[in-house]
């Protein structure tokens, strides 16, 4: 890999942080968030 990129708050390193939301099972999603799933495609 390259140099690091450090422009303006960006950067393309690997950010050490834990998620805080839990992750939905697909087979268990609302159909709120299957249609929300379907919006970002």
């Amino acid at each position: 890999m390259s140099a690091p990129i450090r422009i303006n708050g960006f950067t393309n390193e690997v950010l050490s942080w834990k998620a805080w939301l839990d992750t939905v099972d697909l087979a268990s999603a609302s159909p709120e968030q299957i249609a929300a799933l379907e919006e970002m495609n």
